[in-house]
């Protein structure tokens, strides 16, 4: 603590942002290496790029905390709301304005080359002979230096623009490239066993469950064949449904999921519609399909808004319901209302529903299983956004064993998911440890 109460004498020539608290702030970091201008290796690149309504463009955003630069969509030219776009390449350094004092840093890589972004972002060619890209992309989304861009930024109290000529200006600290390079082979050798320790664990459970039932999904090709198919198993009467009708196989029972639907899009109450118009001032927690993670049963996030800020139609979402996506079922987004969160409504692009007769844990893993999605995906109904209904939800087939075996294989993939949520927080902390490692490489004096 005692370097902190010695006085600071800064250059004129340095002085790149007048604000008190920007030179408190860059005073804070020393290092052994020198420190030479970002303005010195970098040059600025603004390509724009004329938007045509009938070509596809892969659209780039930057992860937060030196998440990286990855593939946000891919979208046809007519359905791209800003046309203000510009063109990035492969080993670019690219940065958010906005979220710069977050670490919004990163490096274009090989599959994003000739991708596009807003003018919300600045792109540079990097002078590789005097910095390496991913040195650079790491310092300048340490933590050191996100309170040096939060200083200098400006704009209103929710959106803080960086300045381009400060941050052009600002110093940092840049080893030789053989340093540098040895940082870099360290900082990756960390990483890379990080992300090694993450297994697929929605493929394991999957596994388990074909494994312990024997499930089978055979596609009937020979269309040439006379088929004999029962009324009541007719969801769908276009041929191109039934010439190609899976057969399905398991060494326990087969049922409709609609023999385990209790309640379906209403309650107690009566029907789930809710317009929340109805209550413009009332905050709502509110499940968008943007909020709900594919494939995990995870939230993404549960917005709290009001009632007049949400203008699609919506359902409520009571205790222990269950919400299931009918537009794009693919994606496989699920959840349960399981803590019992009050005044949760979501998008009608949902089913609602509650079960009875079955395990609840069990039924949500069968649910997302590969198993269902393969009997789903036939009957699809609409190219750009497929949906489905509720005639093909309720067809859908799962396997049904007794309820002690249903308790036993919950507790297994229970198992295999506590297994993965170790693993991740393990990773996380060697990940947390490879960041760490590299700033005391690179601020130790």
């Amino acid at each position: 603590m005692e370097h902190m109460q010695r006085l600071n004498t800064v250059s004129f020539s340095n002085m790149q942002n007048w604000s008190i608290l920007s030179h408190l702030t860059v005073a804070n970091y020393q290092s052994k290496h020198k420190h030479i201008k970002i303005g010195s290796f970098l040059k600025r690149i603004k390509e724009a790029v004329v938007i045509q309504d009938d070509v596809y463009y892969k659209r780039a955003t930057i992860k937060i905390n030196n998440g990286g630069v990855f593939l946000r969509d891919t979208v046809l030219g007519k359905n791209i709301g800003t046309k203000n776009q510009f063109i990035i390449k492969k080993g670019q350094l690219l940065l958010s304005k906005i979220d710069a004092r977050n670490g919004a840093f990163g490096i274009v890589p090989e599959e994003l080359d000739n991708g596009v972004i807003t003018g919300n972002f600045w792109t540079y060619e990097i002078d590789t002979t005097k910095i390496l890209p991913q040195i650079l992309s790491n310092i300048l989304s340490s933590k050191r230096f996100q309170e040096i861009w939060e200083a200098c930024s400006n704009g209103t109290t929710n959106r803080h623009y960086l300045q381009e000529a400060d941050f052009l200006n600002t110093s940092i600290p840049v080893p030789s490239l053989p340093e540098q390079l040895e940082m870099v082979q360290n900082y990756n050798m960390l990483i890379e066993k990080s992300k090694a320790m993450i297994f697929d664990y929605i493929t394991d459970i999957n596994n388990q469950l074909i494994e312990t039932y024997n499930l089978k999904t055979d596609f009937n090709l020979n269309s040439n064949l006379l088929k004999f198919v029962d009324f009541k198993e007719m969801s769908r009467w276009d041929v191109e449904n039934i010439s190609s009708k899976i057969h399905l196989s398991a060494n326990v029972p087969l049922k409709k999921i609609s023999e385990f639907i209790e309640l379906w899009m209403e309650d107690e109450n009566g029907s789930l519609g809710f317009n929340s118009m109805d209550y413009p001032d009332e905050l709502f927690s509110y499940l968008g399909m943007e909020n709900v993670d594919k494939n995990t049963g995870k939230l993404v996030a549960l917005p709290r808004v009001r009632g007049k800020e949400i203008k699609s139609t919506t359902l409520r979402v009571p205790k222990d319901y269950i919400i299931y996506n009918k537009l794009r079922p693919y994606l496989n987004k699920y959840w349960i209302n399981a803590d019992a969160i009050e005044k949760v409504i979501c998008s009608s692009e949902f089913f609602v529903f509650d079960i009875n007769g079955i395990n609840r844990e069990y039924f949500i893993y069968i649910l997302s299983s590969s198993f269902v999605q393969k009997q789903l995906e036939l009957q699809y109904s609409g190219a750009r956004m497929p949906r489905i209904n509720k005639d093909i939800f309720f067809n859908v087939k799962i396997p049904v064993p007794n309820y002690e075996e249903q308790e036993r294989v919950v507790k297994v993939l229970n198992e295999i998911k506590q297994n993965y949520e170790q693993k991740k927080m393990e990773s996380k902390e060697l990940e947390a440890k490879a960041k760490q490692d590299f700033e005391n490489a690179i601020f130790g004096e």
